[in-house]
Parts: structure tokens; sequence; C-alpha cells
């Protein structure tokens, strides 16, 4: 049977000045925890819960759901499925972002060939423009080739965004490193990831940094 593993990235950082992208060096913690609660999802580190009630949105967004909640000062994603679940939120007050994901974990990945993974990306970020959290996302290919291990993917959305990333797996998992742009932000983010196979033929992830914080997912 499938062990459920959590293979998460979570921080809740200091608040970013008024007009400006934060300046606070990084450091990812891989201790955290996503959770969907009867539709009420939440990101847990260093025992700081950010809750997301039910206040996502009915629309489907590149696969993923999105909120900007009126009961608390949070935008963000959310994928869901039955084998993974990934969330992405960014304090539309303070600037501050976290980042989760938990799966049923693949019973194997292959040691060879190529393979593709179709799906989307989201980046909740801070716009220096407008001075205030924003969301993006779009389409992205993800291709894996699992006998030299080596992760990369592209794509491009909404706020004239992009994502690119590269990673390397190890077993059922990864990790790299994710780029993300968009109107409004400053400057190329490059930002820690992480993430895994699910199921049968999916793979998803995350990445973080000060200031921006998003999903990726694909199927093939």
């Amino acid at each position: 049977m499938n062990t459920f593993r959590n293979i998460s990235i979570v921080a809740v950082l200091g608040a970013l000045a008024a007009c400006s992208s934060a300046t606070t060096p990084f450091t990812p913690a891989l201790d955290g925890t996503a959770q969907n609660l009867g539709g009420n999802y939440s990101v847990t580190q260093n025992g700081t819960t950010v809750s997301i009630a039910s206040t996502l949105s009915g629309s489907t967004f590149y696969g993923m759901r999105a909120w900007i909640s009126s009961s608390n000062p949070h935008k963000g994603f959310v994928y869901d499925t039955s084998d993974v679940l990934a969330i992405a939120v960014i304090d539309a007050t303070s600037g501050a972002t976290g980042a989760g994901i938990n799966g049923v974990a693949a019973a194997s990945v292959p040691t060879s060939g190529v393979a593709s993974y179709v799906g989307g990306y989201s980046g909740t970020y801070w716009n220096d423009l407008h001075n205030l959290a924003w969301n993006a996302g779009g389409a992205i290919t993800t291709n894996v080739d699992f006998a030299s291990g080596a992760v990369t993917g592209s794509g491009s959305g909404t706020e004239s965004s992009s994502l690119s990333v590269t990673g390397t797996v190890s077993g059922t998992q990864f990790n790299g490193t994710a780029t993300f742009a968009a109107a409004g932000y400053n400057g190329a983010a490059q930002a820690p990831m992480t993430g895994g196979f699910y199921g049968t033929n999916t793979m998803a992830g995350i990445y973080q940094n000060t200031d921006v914080a998003g999903i990726i997912w694909g199927q093939n």
C-alpha cells in the first residue's frame, strides 16, 4: 500500500517594506503541512497555521482554484486531487508567503525514458506596481529524464508571467529551483522548489521565497 508522504515546504517570513520586495535572506523549511478539512484549507509551519476557510473561487484556473479571501487577508491557489494537495499563499497585508504539499506517493518511478507532464503553474506575489498581493498563473509543460534525473520545464500565462523550473529526481521526489517573473514584480525571482510524483501519472511541486509562492503540476 502506498504510504501517505509529506514532502512539504512552508515559511512564514517577515513583513515586506511598503513599496518594495523583501530583502530578507530566505532559508527554506521542510517541516510544513498542507491540509483540507472539509473544504477548509490550511498550511502550517513551525506552529503557525494560515487558514483559508471556504472562500475559494468556484472557477478552475489552469487546473487550480484561486482564492481572494474576504474573511482574512490572504491570496493564493490550491491544487487538490485524490492523489495530492498543494497550497501556496501570500498574506495580503504583510506579504509573508507560505506553501505546502502532501500526497500519496507513486509506488515507483521509471529508471529510464523521458516523460512530459502537461499542466499549470501559479504564482502569488507582491506587486510593487500596485503595492499589494497579486495572483498569476499559466500553462506549463515539465519534462523529466528519468535516466539522468533531470527535471526541466517552462510556461507563461496571466499578468505577463512566466515560470521555468530545473531540478533533480531522487526516488519519488524532486528538488530544484523555480524562476518566476510577472508584471509588477521586481525582477525575476529564483525560489527553492520541492515536489514529487503521485498516484499513477501526476507530478506536483511548490516553490517559495520571501515575496512569491506558487504551485506547479502536470499529468502525462
